[in-house]
């Protein structure tokens, strides 16, 4: 599903333009990425970064944590792809228990 796109309607809408990416990326504080590669160069010469990154199936964790250093991040999550079940599992259960405290 492409950003903008309705998931019901079965209709992509066009990709956002670059400067309205870089504009929800300096919004953000918190930016999910494959790999740092994926930031647009454009916004890897920017000095704002949002205050934590997560990778998603580092290939190379030593690369991504040098290059995290070389754009200013400072708190970089890495989390292997062959796990990210096991992670979403726990979010959720610990949404639940959080729920039904402040709940019941």
């Amino acid at each position: 599903l492409k950003p903008g796109a309705s998931p019901s309607s079965g209709a992509s809408s066009p990709s956002p333009s670059p400067s309205s990416v870089e504009t929800l990326v300096e919004e953000c504080s918190v930016l999910i990425l494959l790999t740092l590669q994926d930031l647009p160069p454009a916004l890897q010469q920017r000095a704002f970064m949002p205050s934590l990154v997560v990778l998603l199936s580092t290939a190379n964790p030593d690369v991504e944590a040098m290059a995290a250093e070389q754009l200013g991040i400072q708190r970089l999550l890495q989390v292997p792809m062959d796990t990210t079940d096991e992670y979403a599992d726990t979010a959720v259960t610990l949404m639940l228990d959080l729920l039904r405290r402040t709940h019941a």
